[in-house]
């Protein structure tokens, strides 16, 4: 079976207390369908916390993964596409020598790149798309609507406590 991935990552910060949060939003369906899955989260760990929606798209990356493994059964006879705006979602997979590839420096980037060769690769075929950002692309305008809606909403429910 091969399926088709959408993935970003928001910021936002409440200027007023000084509350930050990233937020990571992800879809995903079979192939040639519509029929998508969403799946996010937020986050503020002090040590992802400055890469803003870097972290989001980067722990995307991963809740899609760990989805096609935990919910969907993916084996290696099934593919997942993963389109990404944020180049080092691929780039930090790639190894020295190969064409845009980028040294994993922060600790998220390590762990990314870690989790995907101990856990994805032996488990599921991945291919990787670089979509631009706001560029009209459908299911990446309908994953950067989630991510921005997601970390809106969770940064006023926390503000309002």
């Amino acid at each position: 079976m091969r399926y088709e991935a959408f993935i970003d990552g928001s910021f936002k910060e409440d200027k007023e207390s000084g509350v930050q949060f990233y937020a990571s939003a992800a879809i995903i369906a079979p192939e040639g369908t519509s029929d998508w899955t969403s799946l996010t989260q937020c986050g503020c760990e002090a040590e992802y916390i400055g890469m803003r929606n870097v972290a989001g798209e980067t722990l995307a990356a991963m809740l899609v993964c760990e989805y096609c493994i935990n919910h969907l059964h993916l084996t290696p006879n099934d593919l997942l596409r993963i389109n990404y705006d944020y180049k080092g979602i691929n780039s930090w997979l790639l190894k020295p020598g190969q064409p845009d590839f980028w040294k994993a420096k922060s600790t998220l980037a390590k762990i990314w790149r870690d989790y995907f060769y101990a856990y994805v690769k032996p488990a599921f075929a991945v291919g990787f798309r670089h979509t631009p950002g706001h560029s009209g692309i459908r299911g990446n305008e309908i994953v950067d609507k989630l991510a921005r809606e997601t970390v809106r909403k969770h940064l006023q429910e926390v503000t309002r406590s």
